[in-house]
């Protein structure tokens, strides 16, 4: 589904889907159902950093405190969606500030841009994860809600295709709860509430 220079890179594959009229309770029982390795809630900042030679990529530093640390590396492989694309994750120490990334990122040219908070709902099964979440802007005020399956990066996967396939039948089994190709989400959260602000 990619070129070749994209074939051993880290791959973030996943649909994302608005979940306003999904029931918080109707989500935990279905995944529930599907008797998950393990379940967590995470709060947190997503602080973002973009650059203007590419705007198709951007950086996420993830702050959950004294939790969670990671910063991430996003890059998209097709323009309409961002269905499969390049993500590279390092973890942190949890004593790395967000004023010291902050930095590092501006030595690369990318400038901080917008944060967002979110609050996660976490189901992991061994090839994939199932998520709920609302996302707040930086005063804590509710933009949109999201239900998000995304495959293992963990998995050796045959090809993307592979997990694609997995991914479209899962998909097909959120169905009770109003899940339909028809209503994924084609932009990332980047996109949608953080891109607007750092392209002018």
């Amino acid at each position: 589904m990619n070129g070749k220079k994209d074939m051993n890179l880290p791959k973030e594959i996943e649909l994302k889907y608005r979940a306003d009229n999904i029931k918080l309770a109707d989500f935990a029982a279905f995944c529930e159902a599907r008797k998950p390795d393990r379940f967590l809630t995470a709060s947190g900042f997503d602080h973002f950093y973009s650059s203007k030679k590419d705007l198709e990529c951007f950086a996420r530093h993830r702050v959950e405190p004294g939790k969670f640390n990671q910063l991430s590396f996003k890059r998209k492989l097709a323009d309409k969606n961002n269905f499969i694309r390049v993500e590279h994750n390092i973890t942190l120490g949890l004593d790395v500030t967000v004023k010291q990334v902050s930095q590092l990122m501006g030595e690369f040219g990318y400038e901080y841009g917008s944060s967002l908070f979110k609050h996660c709902d976490i189901y992991t099964y061994p090839l994939y994860t199932l998520v709920h979440y609302v996302v707040y802007d930086s005063n804590l005020k509710e933009l949109d809600r999201f239900l998000e399956v995304e495959m293992s990066e963990e998995h050796a996967w045959k090809d993307d295709q592979e997990a694609w396939d997995m991914l479209t039948a899962i998909e097909k089994e959120l169905e009770p709860l109003g899940i339909s190709p028809q209503n994924r989400i084609k932009r990332s959260l980047y996109e949608m509430f953080v891109k607007k602000d750092v392209s002018k």
